[in-house]
């Protein structure tokens, strides 16, 4: 059985996730609005519940949130202060055009979905191990570097490692996938993949960026 989680849960790795400034008002407002989708479709009425922190809790599965994710999308990213909205609303829109495009070309030899596993991960990726089923972590180096970055700047939070795996394991993942396209195409990859490819990885901020 997959592991389920609370609301409160999925809105903090959104907050973190989306670059939303981590505030008592923002987590309040998002909160609500994702509960208010979570009854339009009766997943909150029907939710099992369990007593965490001495409160009873409602939990709900990974795929009524990854649905909900989906749903909530371009609301977060026009909640974000780190992130352009009108960017990646034409970053989505090319990049729907160009996988529409190799969709129509699902014949040619040469087309993602009938390469080999190895052919494809070269594609997706330069990957260190010859296992196709490999999903690397954030090295000791890589930790490092980016720390020394960090050294150098004033008032910065931690490391964020768990959004950093999260963002690793979502882009090496998207060749396992049963649709490799649909995940390249989607809002989430192409916002993770920007925060591997930035020189300081987005994966620490100024605290100057929190409102208590």
């Amino acid at each position: 059985m997959k592991e389920m989680q609370s609301l409160k849960q999925f809105v903090i790795e959104q907050v973190s996730f989306f670059g939303i400034d981590d505030t008592q008002k923002n987590f309040k407002k998002i909160y609500t609005k994702a509960k208010r989708i979570l009854e339009s479709w009766d997943y909150w009425q029907d939710a099992p519940t369990k007593v965490i922190e001495r409160n009873r809790t409602k939990l709900f599965t990974q795929e009524q949130l990854q649905k909900l994710k989906f749903n909530m999308e371009t609301y977060l990213l026009k909640q974000s202060s780190k992130y352009d909205y009108k960017h990646y609303l034409k970053l989505t829109s090319q990049i729907t055009e160009q996988v529409g495009a190799m969709e129509d070309d699902t014949e040619n030899e040469h087309h993602p979905l009938n390469l080999s596993p190895q052919a494809f991960d070269k594609m997706m990726m330069q990957a260190s191990s010859d296992d196709p089923y490999y999903i690397s972590q954030v090295s000791r180096e890589e930790k490092l570097e980016v720390m020394m970055t960090a050294l150098f700047e004033r008032f910065f939070t931690p490391l964020d490692i768990n959004l950093w795996n999260k963002d690793i394991s979502l882009v090496e993942g998207a060749r396992l996938a049963d649709d490799p396209l649909q995940v390249i195409s989607s809002l989430e990859y192409q916002l993770a993949k920007e925060r591997l490819d930035a020189p300081n990885k987005c994966h620490y901020y100024s605290r100057k960026r929190d409102i208590s």
